[in-house]
């Protein structure tokens, strides 16, 4: 990715760490700000990370 779309792949990658490490709560937040980045460009994939974070929500219980 170039320019201002790279930090936003930062967030998407640190994200998938934060989930990994058990850090669930704090890993879905972060999916859903880079979704809320993708979003006007990518509405779908936006969907999806959303998806995601609501699976690391569910990890929780």
């Amino acid at each position: 990715m170039r320019g201002a779309a790279h930090p936003a792949r930062l967030r998407y990658d640190r994200a998938q760490l934060l989930v990994q490490r058990g850090d669930f709560l704090a890993g879905a937040a972060e999916l859903d700000l880079y979704a809320d980045v993708l979003e006007p460009v990518e509405p779908r994939t936006a969907e999806t990370i959303r998806g995601r974070a609501r699976a690391a929500r569910a990890m929780l219980n």
